[in-house]
């Protein structure tokens, strides 16, 4: 249970970031979309289930890089996503 905890803390520790990446202005139903299939897939016990919401975390997170204009912004959202083991 502690890394799910840990887990939902740096995702909300990644949300708070994302706040400050002008290209992601406006998308923040990707990040809060994220933010839920990360929940969810700490809490399934269903392996293949949990497979599924690991690839779509993925997905949302190469719509996130898609979105960043400058290699700074790329920068801001690659740190939170090494620590939530995402990248």
């Amino acid at each position: 249970m502690d890394n799910h905890w840990e887990g939902l803390t740096l995702m909300d520790n990644f949300k708070r970031i994302l706040e400050f990446v002008p290209s992601l202005a406006g998308h923040e139903h990707l990040v809060n979309n994220m933010f839920k299939l990360f929940i969810h897939m700490t809490m399934t016990r269903d392996s293949v289930e949990k497979v599924k919401l690991f690839f779509s975390l993925v997905d949302l997170k190469n719509k996130l890089f898609s979105l960043c204009k400058s290699e700074e912004d790329c920068n801001r959202v690659r740190q939170p996503l090494s620590h939530c083991q995402l990248l």
